[in-house]
């Protein structure tokens, strides 16, 4: 969750002017970040049933971070696809947090489980998420590049396919 959320806020935060760093008109940049916003809303919407269909969750969970990390690195590469790389990163984002808020219900046995695994899970995963936008914007202050930025958030993506992954596996939280 905390992971999933702070890429997303990164790059919604910072994504235009990343791309304005790189030559994109301000009005292109404004244009892709709805790109990222509405692929986001799409996948989330779409994102749901998939998670029910299937036989589980884990391949969902590297899809989507996969996704994800192809976006930044393109970013990172060739940034006169941002439009691309832009709507990758929201559908990635949007499938991600579709799975994650899913699988709350789907790793607990009754509602009350759910509320606290769910109140524990999003409170952390946003206090984390809320310094991502602060901290990493320091960053790219401190090293006048977007290139350690993207970079990190790549190493979030690691992580988070890790906890994906182990939150996603057959059975309960308290199994």
């Amino acid at each position: 969750m905390s992971m999933q959320a702070t890429v997303f806020y990164v790059l919604i935060t910072w994504l235009p002017t990343i791309e304005q760093e790189h030559g994109i008109t301000a009005l292109h940049a404004s244009l892709h970040q709805s790109y990222l916003q509405g692929a986001s809303l799409i996948a989330t919407v779409f994102g749901a049933s998939l998670l029910l269909r299937g036989p589980g969750q884990r391949a969902i969970v590297v899809v989507a971070t996969a996704v994800m990390a192809i976006g930044i690195i393109g970013i990172l590469t060739l940034p006169t696809l941002a439009a691309v790389w832009a709507a990758l990163v929201g559908a990635g984002g949007g499938l991600t947090l579709v799975t994650a808020l899913t699988l709350f219900s789907l790793r607990t046995t009754h509602p009350a489980e759910t509320a606290a695994v769910s109140a524990m899970a999003q409170a952390v995963g946003y206090l984390v998420a809320a310094a991502g936008p602060v901290l990493l914007g320091l960053l790219r202050d401190m090293t006048d590049s977007w290139g350690p930025v993207l970079m990190i958030l790549l190493g979030l993506l690691i992580i988070q396919a890790i906890s994906g992954l182990r939150a996603a596996k057959p059975g309960h939280v308290w199994d």
